[in-house]
């Protein structure tokens, strides 16, 4: 029957004595004596806990113990507990009524008296009320305009009995101080240790200085620190303080002294202001790291570029493959090596250039790794094409002259007398080059450039038709049957679309008419007989140079 009582000690009224329920009523014969005492009113019980009166009743078993009265107000004994809960409950009673309990709340009570701004100093006789529920703190006092109470621990609490006092208070707006009387419990493992830390919101501890002569507490609170590599360290710190030294904390109703939550977020940002430095000065280095090693690379590749140029063979594969490997920032720390325009290189190279050279200038015109203006011109007024023709030495003019435009080279009415001049035996040659370079104008995108030189044949038959003229063939001007036969032998897998230029600009009739012999019929007969697939790479430029010709996209008859 020990065990299971609920309520183990209670408080005579009468005799101020308080009883032991395990003591009084273990013994079935004295507890039936303490029974009759009670119903002739020779005592009278109160719960240690709430200060309400306790009956003393018997179980069918005939078990005596303590009982509250039927009543709506309410006690925490009065719950289903567990057993250990309720252990734990009667220990805390027997700990309150104990010397040491009571001489430490007798002694924070006189010590309050002596404090300026402290009034109102209650202890254990001032019950605070909450409706039907109320609390009797050990010691309650009034300093400033708040209102403060101290519990004192001696024994194990239980978190709910810590809770049933936290939450009470905190709805009261009453600031709730633990005095406990070892402060080296906070750095144990038990239950209650780990209860007591986690509802302080700030970590500051407090047990009573009983060598002063005022009210003074030790306070333990954990304050966290930075390690030399940046991490959080905790630390644990004692100080005697006053109640001049408290701050209060109105949102949570604590009572503090070192601010654990503001000085750790505070550390916080001087960790996350070191990581970040840390990160840049990391980022510094990685990014020295990645310049040098980029320098070695480029500089490899220069010496490799170098090296091919004077080489005999001249090939720029494997450089080209290499290259082709090499990202945003290398190629950008290449070019900025380089300096092809500030030292205007493309003029230079072309000065300095022999009949072995070509390979070296189609690698650095075809590579558009190699970022430059091909329009640019030298401190002597020269572009690059002027530098060409003054090459009177130089062979393979005119596919250099093809590369050169095929970058983007802009053409202009000097450039026009040159290659005049340079085909004086063919100006048909000159005819069709100029032809195809004032139409690179138009074009921005390289691709498109290298198309118009890839289909060079097919655009100036097409411009014939467009023209009215024979360009860039050495016909006489009325030689058009030969030109058409030439046409069909030559560029049949082209037809489909010189077909739609021809009859659109209106050739198609005229070499009808002109064709008396019937050759260019019978070529075009015999094309049809067995016609050859055309090539339909050639529609991108074709829609471009040409898009009269390309009829509406609603017309799915037209193929192009």
């Amino acid at each position: 029957m020990t065990n299971s009582r609920s309520i183990k000690f209670a408080k005579d009224k009468i005799t101020g004595k308080y009883l032991n329920a395990d003591e009084i009523f273990n013994d079935r014969q004295v507890g039936f004596e303490y029974r009759t005492q009670y119903n002739r009113k020779e005592i009278q019980p109160y719960c240690v806990e709430c200060g309400e009166r306790l009956i003393i009743s018997s179980s069918k078993y005939h078990n005596i113990h303590f009982k509250h009265i039927d009543s709506e107000i309410p006690c925490i004994l009065k719950e289903s507990l567990s057993q250990e809960e309720k252990d734990i409950f009667s220990q805390i009673s027997y700990t309150k009524e104990s010397e040491r309990h009571i001489y430490l709340k007798n002694s924070i009570g006189e010590k309050l008296l002596t404090i300026k701004d402290v009034r109102n100093v209650r202890v254990d006789d001032h019950f605070i009320y909450d409706g039907h529920d109320k609390r009797r703190p050990d010691v309650y006092c009034e300093f400033l305009d708040k209102k403060i109470v101290f519990e004192i621990q001696l024994s194990q609490l239980s978190q709910k009995y810590i809770l049933s006092r936290y939450d009470f208070y905190k709805k009261k707006g009453i600031y709730l101080i633990w005095v406990l009387d070892d402060l080296n419990i906070l750095e144990s493992t038990s239950q209650m240790a780990k209860d007591i830390k986690y509802l302080s919101t700030h970590q500051n501890y407090f047990k009573f200085d009983e060598s002063s002569d005022s009210l003074y507490l030790e306070c333990k609170y954990k304050s966290t620190h930075l390690s030399s590599i940046n991490e959080f360290y905790d630390r644990w710190n004692t100080v005697r303080i006053g109640l001049d030294c408290l701050y209060f904390d109105n949102a949570n109703n604590e009572v503090f002294f070192y601010d654990f939550g503001k000085e750790k977020s505070l550390i916080e940002e001087v960790q996350r202001k070191n990581r970040i430095e840390e990160q840049n000065r990391k980022n510094e280095e990685e990014k020295k790291k990645r310049l040098q090693q980029i320098k070695w690379k480029v500089d490899a590749i220069c010496s490799e570029i170098n090296e091919t140029k004077n080489s005999v063979l001249k090939n720029f594969s494997a450089i080209k493959n290499k290259l082709f490997s090499f990202d945003y920032e290398e190629l950008n720390q290449l070019n900025k090596k380089l300096s092809i325009d500030s030292k205007f290189a493309l003029h230079r190279w072309l000065k300095l250039a022999d009949n072995e050279s070509f390979n070296f200038l189609k690698f650095i015109y075809e590579n558009y790794d190699f970022v430059y203006d091909i329009n640019i011109v030298d401190p002597e007024g020269n572009t690059v094409l002027d530098i060409l023709f003054k090459r009177k030495d130089l062979k393979n003019k005119d596919l250099i002259f093809e590369l050169i435009i095929k970058r983007g080279y802009k053409i202009n009415d000097r450039d026009e007398k040159y290659l005049f001049e340079f085909y004086k035996d063919t100006p048909e040659v000159a005819e069709n080059i100029i032809m195809l370079s004032n139409y690179s104008k138009q074009f921005d995108n390289s691709t498109f450039r290298g198309y118009l030189f890839q289909f060079k044949k097919t655009i100036r038959i097409i411009e014939s038709a467009k023209q009215g003229k024979i360009i860039g063939y050495a016909f006489n001007k009325d030689e058009w049957i030969k030109f058409a036969n030439m046409v069909l032998n030559s560029n049949a897998k082209y037809w489909e679309y010189i077909e739609i230029a021809f009859k659109h600009y209106g050739l198609y009739d005229k070499l009808i008419l002109l064709d008396r012999k019937k050759t260019f019929q019978n070529k075009l007969n015999q094309y049809y007989t067995n016609p050859e697939k055309t090539d339909h790479s050639f529609k991108w430029i074709f829609r471009e140079l040409y898009p009269e010709l390309v009829k509406p996209e609603k017309d799915f008859d037209n193929p192009f």
